[in-house]
């Protein structure tokens, strides 16, 4: 999206929205640091919301409404994997518009879609649910236990054998890793069943996606029909991405502002891929606390002190090498040497500290309670269906 209609865009949501918190729900995809920067610029232009954009810079660092809610079942996201998870409603909206012309027990393969996999276990939807992950990674451990009756199936296997009627797939947003999955969401759904893919909203600045952002290159890449559904995707925030809007100084921003747009692709026989993996880390857990160390790569003598970055950016935190990377977007440079699958002790006492620190932040800023997808209305619903 050009320039020139981000900031009529911004323009008109300055006009019709009563504060910054309902600006961030509105904005499709802006990220709050770069809304800052547009309402900046408004403020000390000429244009006809000066005012109400000087009043919006000065409610920057106001107390957020609402805490963003993470599932307590499974374990918080971790910026290294890009785990943004759906809100609950949206997961629901997205069932509804998938499963509309499904028959009770035709497969529906899930690709990276957690939240999706808990609200439909929880609603007890009569299909047959397969779920495509890496096999130890810790989410998909719990899943496994939360989510009886689901197929588990390793996301670097072939998958083919799934034999979906309908895919369901929400892809880091970059075209290298999105790329091969997407393809491996189309081997895995029937010729002429439908791939439903999460993209950025219209909005969204997304220099590594390319491809992924546009919908008729999405298209002719993997030569199908492509068309986006009529629905905005919501996720909530996780942890890490509110620790750095806390770092840059952004709290009031609504827990819920990152939107997706929903577009769907007629599947075709396609070839198999391989997701880049990451293999050089080590994932350690204290309390809710999960660090990544990583071994390889630095030179210095003494290991750095944690940083919170003000950014969730990918190119962000692999500019400074990072050794290890917390859940909560902290992240220290530095040997960080492993000795029998344990860090040295003084990394050790450092890491329980900031755990401890994240436990607390964990507890104040986000909701955790017990995930209630279920209600006398889904029952209802549902229930025609089977």
């Amino acid at each position: 999206m050009n320039d020139l209609a981000l900031r009529g865009h911004i323009r008109l949501l300055l006009e019709n929205t009563l504060d910054f918190y309902e600006l961030t729900s509105e904005s499709r995809g802006v990220f709050p640091l770069q809304l800052r920067e547009l309402i900046s610029e408004e403020s000390q232009g000429r244009s006809r919301v000066r005012q109400q954009a000087a009043l919006f810079s000065r409610q920057y660092s106001l107390p957020s409404r609402r805490k963003p809610a993470c599932d307590p079942e499974l374990p918080v996201p971790h910026p290294l994997d890009a785990d943004w998870r759906f809100s609950i409603r949206s997961a629901k909206q997205i069932l509804e518009q998938v499963c509309r012309f499904l028959q009770p027990g035709d497969p529906i393969l899930l690709v990276a879609t957690p939240t999706l996999a808990r609200v439909a276990s929880i609603l007890k939807l009569p299909f047959k649910f397969v779920f495509a992950s890496r096999m130890l990674d810790p989410v998909t451990l719990e899943l496994r236990r939360l989510c009886p009756g689901f197929e588990f199936v390793d996301i670097e296997g072939d998958l083919a054998t799934a034999g979906a009627k309908a895919s369901i797939i929400d892809p880091p947003w970059y075209d290298e890793v999105a790329l091969p999955m997407i393809r491996k969401a189309l081997r895995g759904t029937l010729i002429g069943g439908q791939v439903y893919v999460c993209v950025p909203d219209v909005f969204t600045a997304c220099s590594s996606a390319p491809i992924l952002t546009d919908v008729r290159e999405l298209g002719a890449l993997f030569a199908t029909h492509c068309e986006i559904e009529p629905l905005i995707v919501r996720y909530e925030t996780p942890y890490f991405e509110l620790n750095a809007l806390r770092a840059a100084r952004l709290t009031n921003v609504h827990p819920q502002w990152r939107t997706a747009q929903l577009v769907r692709l007629s599947a075709v026989a396609t070839r198999d891929d391989a997701v880049p993996t990451e293999t050089l880390w080590t994932e350690i857990s204290l309390g809710t606390s999960r660090i990544r160390v990583c071994e390889s790569g630095h030179e210095r003598k003494e290991p750095s002190s944690f940083i919170v970055l003000n950014t969730v950016s990918r190119a962000a935190w692999k500019a400074i090498a990072p050794s290890v990377v917390t859940s909560g977007n902290r992240f220290s440079c530095g040997p960080a040497t492993l000795d029998r699958g344990r860090p040295q002790y003084d990394l050790v006492t450092r890491l329980e500290l900031v755990a401890a620190r994240e436990q607390h932040e964990l507890n104040e800023h986000i909701s955790r309670r017990p995930l209630k997808a279920y209600s006398p209305v889904d029952k209802r619903r549902w229930a025609v269906r089977a």
